[in-house]
Formats: C-alpha cells, structure tokens, sequence
C-alpha cells in the first residue's frame, strides 16, 4: 500500500474532528449562559444538545486508529507509535496541511477543555447556591441525609 493514498483519508478526519471541537466549543458556551441565566427548561435543552453533539466520535477514533495502524504498517512500524504530527512530519512538504490542521485541532481541543471546566465551575457554583438555599428552607442536611424534624413546641 502506497501511504500517500492514506494522507487524504487522515487530513479528512482531522478537518472533521476540528469542526466537531470547535461546534463543541460553541454549544459549551451556549451552556455555560444558560447556567447563568437560563430558566431550568433552556439548562436541560443545552444539556442535551450537548449530549448529542457528537454521535459519531466513537466511530472517528476508530477510523482515526485503523488509518494510523495501516500507515504504520507500510512503514514497517510498530502499531500506535504515530501521531499526526509524526505522520505529517514524515510526509515532507506533502504533509504541511495535515500539520496545519494538527494545530489548529490542538488549539481547539485546549479551548474546549478550558471552557469545560469554565462550565463545570459554574455548575458547581449553581449547585452550591441551590444546596444553601435548600438549607435555609428545611434545615442541614445531617450526615446521615436525614433532614431535621418539625417539632410542636407547644408541647
């Protein structure tokens, strides 16, 4: 197998990736407002727009892998040794766009791992805020997760 012929199949994957990362990047920040502001309803459809974002990620890493092992084959290397950079290095000048959109998918990937835990802050914080004001209605809750009794005190 030439491994020129695969150099499409991986600069495809990574144009793919980096347009699934950067819609990811889009809807975290559309989640992190509706934490801040949102009613309950807009939170859950955030969230679940999240949640369904990226259906076919599994698939892409395996897609991902089989090219990677293929190449390192007709390389005569072991299998899981490459990694795009590595793959566009190897390549020359052939592989600069792959190296181009390694960095960009690089890039991508930090910002959405940035703002994920933005998010993941700010959902704490909102947990926090529901926990005291859930407190301050009925009471601490013990360690136990019982919450305190109602007493008459009339007698």
């Amino acid at each position: 197998m030439n491994p020129r012929s695969l150099l499409p199949r991986l600069e495809a994957w990574a144009q793919e990736e980096l347009g699934v990362q950067q819609r990811l990047e889009a809807a975290l920040i559309a989640h992190e407002q509706q934490l801040g502001s949102g009613s309950p309803e807009d939170v859950e459809a955030s969230l679940r727009g999240l949640q369904g974002l990226d259906a076919r990620g599994a698939a892409r890493r395996r897609e991902l892998d089989r090219t990677l092992r293929e190449l390192a084959a007709a390389w005569g290397l072991a299998a899981g040794t490459l990694t795009l950079g590595s793959v566009a290095e190897r390549f020359g000048p052939d592989g600069e766009g792959l190296g181009r959109l390694r960095v960009q998918l690089r890039a991508a990937c930090e910002a959405v791992q940035a703002r994920s835990r933005r998010v993941a802050l700010v959902a704490r914080q909102q947990r926090e805020i529901v926990r005291l004001a859930l407190d301050t209605v009925l009471g601490p809750q013990g360690l136990d997760g019982e919450r305190g009794v109602l007493v008459d005190s009339r007698g």
